[in-house]
């Protein structure tokens, strides 16, 4: 598992790196406030950049032979989009977030901000406990209040909601949470 384990921190690094470089290079500018800007970064970071690190890992795990050839694509494919979703996601926020939102908000406006996170939290946990066909048709539940998020919080609220949600999502997805109470073993 050395030699993998060797091959995977190269091909993050080496992304996170190559990405970088890339960015700076077509004189990327962290505030995303221009659409160039943000269609550069989402190209970069979702598209190229993971490229990469997957390829990378990949060939470290087939070098190592961990895992049986037949394989070596899917991981590569989930590898793939799971550091671009990722980074595309987590690095959107950290950006965005540095420069934070005024604070003369107004109390409502506060009550806004709860309402919309407290309305993004319970849909996106509904989301994990029905079952799959069903599932489907609430993920399209969160989008009105993706839409809220940025349209009245504009980059800030459009982030943290991204992030609310994807954090509840992967919660639920690593801690296996099946519709209706069910487990992974149970048919």
């Amino acid at each position: 598992p050395w030699l993998f384990i060797s091959f995977d921190a190269a091909g993050a690094a080496s992304q996170a790196v190559v990405g970088t470089w890339l960015l700076q290079r077509f004189r990327f500018q962290p505030t995303l406030s221009r659409v160039s800007d943000v269609f550069l970064f989402a190209i970069i970071v979702m598209l190229m950049s993971p490229l990469l690190g997957a390829s990378v890992s990949a060939a470290g795990l087939l070098y190592s032979q961990e895992i049986p050839r037949e394989y070596i694509g899917q991981i590569w494919v989930t590898n793939w989009f799971g550091d671009g979703a990722g980074m595309l996601i987590l690095t959107s926020g950290l950006l965005v977030w540095r420069q934070l939102p005024p604070v003369t908000y107004h109390w409502w406006r506060w009550l806004e901000w709860a309402i919309l996170l407290f309305c993004l939290a319970i849909v996106s946990g509904l989301t994990l406990k029905v079952d799959y066909g069903n599932r489907m048709m609430l993920l399209y539940l969160i989008l009105p209040f993706a839409v809220w998020g940025a349209v009245r919080f504009e980059q800030h609220g459009a982030t943290l909601g991204a992030l609310l949600i994807a954090g509840i999502l992967l919660n639920g997805g690593l801690n296996r949470i099946y519709p209706m109470g069910e487990s992974a073993g149970t048919p």
